[in-house]
């Protein structure tokens, strides 16, 4: 759901076509209402759909690896989230709440298979 452009662009090199950059050109999706009511549903979309893309094109390990690193990365979020709405840091507590709910959720996701 979320590597496609990645997978095109690997496909389209590997059959010998060239792959190009323009950084003035800009693409609108409309269709990005689900990531932005559920952001734990798209951050465990985000971890599953690049486990599938290095699986696919990199290797079943290198899947693996990233997927360890992702939550690795997730857990290291959640707590360093936890600490600073226990520390209260700049009085943001309603953030850091929701922003440690939001990586908590995605975990819980993730596992279930979405």
């Amino acid at each position: 759901m979320y590597s496609e452009d990645a997978e095109l662009c690997l496909s389209l090199v590997k059959k010998g076509y060239a792959n190009y950059y323009y950084a003035d050109y800009k693409v609108k999706h409309s269709d990005g209402a689900v990531a932005l009511r559920n952001m734990a549903l798209r951050e465990a979309q985000v971890w599953k759909s690049r486990k599938i893309y290095f699986s696919r094109n990199h290797g079943w390990l290198r899947g693996q690896v990233l997927s360890i690193l992702y939550f690795k990365y997730t857990i290291n979020r959640l707590i360093a989230y936890y600490l600073l709405f226990i520390l209260n840091f700049r009085g943001q507590k309603r953030f850091y709440k929701n922003q440690a709910a939001i990586c908590s959720e995605a975990i819980k996701l993730y596992f279930k298979g979405i």
